[in-house]
């Protein structure tokens, strides 16, 4: 007799399993918006999950006790004004715009190319360029 490690098509709905496996596998994350393991901060490697964690912890009173989570935009600084809308959001209880990974990492990317701000050492690199042709 075959045993199945997991199989738990039974408890899931057809729609449930595939917003699972859309959450889980990036070749399905065309329209997702950031989760809370995704990066926020490419220089230190901080993912949105740490700053949530970090505002809810140690509660603090600017937004710019942010960097104190890991170093969070004090590299090249594109993350900066995600970190003041997670502060705002969490002082308001709001929600702020939500953007693909994708999307984020394109942005970064401009602000980089458009010298605004030089990555970290170590950190994530830009995205290929893609054509738009």
């Amino acid at each position: 007799m075959s045993v199945s490690v997991c199989d738990c098509s039974w408890y899931f709905r057809g729609d449930q399993v595939k917003n699972l496996l859309d959450r889980k596998y990036s070749g399905f994350r065309q329209n997702y918006v950031m989760e809370l393991d995704d990066t926020i901060c490419y220089c230190f490697h901080i993912s949105k999950r740490k700053i949530v964690n970090f505002i809810r912890v140690y509660q603090p009173r600017r937004a710019s006790q942010l960097t104190e989570c890991g170093g969070a935009g004090t590299g090249c600084g594109w993350c900066v004004n995600y970190l003041k809308r997670f502060f705002a959001e969490s002082q308001a209880a709001g929600m702020t715009e939500e953007l693909t990974p994708e999307e984020y990492a394109k942005q970064r990317a401009a602000y980089i190319k458009a010298g605004h701000g030089k990555p970290a050492a170590g950190a994530i690199p830009l995205p290929p360029e893609t054509d738009s042709n």
